[in-house]
């Protein structure tokens, strides 16, 4: 059982690293330090928001396993058969879309994020077509045999990488507000995650892969929207979006 608990953690690995970007983002936008290095911060700080998702990636990889020194996916599958024998829900299905509801929720209740309604959705979109678009990539390319042994597409798990895609635009547009807005997307994701594991549809390491793809797939578009709006945006419709 104790092994369980590795899940937890690797799961919830982005809430972490989110609340340490978020207190250097404080700092490097202090008045106190001159522009050359709040930019080193600004930088550092962008590079950082990197490690949690490419660390989950990297052990995903890293748990295909079998292997006597990591806790690989078929270690994860016989403690979660043994914590929870026979156990099955659909709630997972709903809950891979809680983390983006909310996001267009708060909007639409007066809860100001980064970006207006309609640039949301448009980022969301763009988020969700790029990592879903790597994730059903993989899953053909891969051919990798579900742990229930019912189809040949298990590998990444394309509800946790759409979890963590809205887990991520809500952590963009309101984890500089409070870091509880973080916590409940990133937590929500991860529940996501450990219910595909506990419905044995999906490995620990479809998990953490799909994790990382939603997370890194989201960054990248926020990065690289304020440039794309620059170059293909009419100055009406950018002054219509503020």
């Amino acid at each position: 059982m104790k092994k369980l608990y590795i899940l937890i953690f690797f799961l919830s690995m982005g809430t972490g690293f989110t609340q340490a970007q978020n207190k250097t983002h404080s700092v490097a936008d202090s008045t106190f330090l001159n522009p050359d290095t709040r930019e080193l911060h600004k930088n550092l700080r962008m590079v950082g928001s990197y490690a949690a998702p490419v660390l989950l990636t990297t052990y995903g990889i890293i748990a295909i396993g079998p292997s006597h020194t990591f806790y690989d996916r078929f270690d994860a599958k016989r403690d979660i058969q043994k914590a929870f024998p026979g156990f099955h829900s659909t709630l997972d299905n709903y809950l891979q879309f809680v983390p983006a509801a909310t996001v267009f929720s708060l909007n639409l209740c007066g809860v100001k994020g980064k970006h207006g309604l309609t640039e949301q959705v448009i980022l969301y979109g763009g988020s969700m077509a790029l990592s879903i678009g790597i994730a059903t990539g993989l899953k053909y390319a891969t051919h990798t045999l579900r742990p229930d042994n019912s189809t040949y597409n298990s590998f990444p798990s394309g509800h946790t990488t759409s979890a963590f895609t809205g887990a991520e635009v809500m952590n963009q547009e309101y984890g500089g507000t409070s870091i509880l807005y973080s916590i409940f997307g990133y937590g929500t994701a991860s529940a996501t995650g450990m219910m595909r594991m506990m419905n044995n549809r999906h490995w620990l390491s479809d998990v953490l892969v799909g994790a990382g793809i939603g997370m890194i797939s989201t960054k990248l578009v926020y990065a690289a929207y304020p440039a794309l709006k620059k170059k293909f945006y009419h100055p009406k419709i950018q002054d219509a979006l503020k």
